[in-house]
């Protein structure tokens, strides 16, 4: 799904799309699949990322503005992908609570 997703962003020439493609991407992993498979998927992401950040074909990525949008790409992955589990929880949590208590 996140290659088909930077896929047809590459191909339309739309490379700053595709950072929020794949980070929506990632979140929508949070939402259906949970924490592990996000932070898995964040990391598939961060490595497809890398590689078609210049230079394109490599996982060097140089110039620090590339690097700076990685680094924010993966930190704010992941802490989304747990921002969402802890919201998943939190309403287990309250519909399964005991009210009369």
């Amino acid at each position: 799904m996140l290659l088909a997703v930077y896929g047809v962003c590459y191909t339309l020439d739309l490379e700053k799309s595709a950072l929020l493609a794949l980070w929506l991407s990632v979140f929508l992993f949070a939402k259906l699949g949970g924490s592990k498979r996000s932070i898995a998927a964040a990391g598939i992401a961060a490595v497809m990322l890398a590689w078609f950040l210049p230079p394109n074909g490599s996982l060097t990525v140089t110039g620090v503005d590339n690097r700076l949008a990685l680094a924010l790409f993966v930190l704010g992955t992941v802490v989304d992908s747990r921002v969402v589990e802890g919201n998943q929880w939190l309403k287990r949590w309250i519909t399964t609570s005991d009210p009369d208590r």
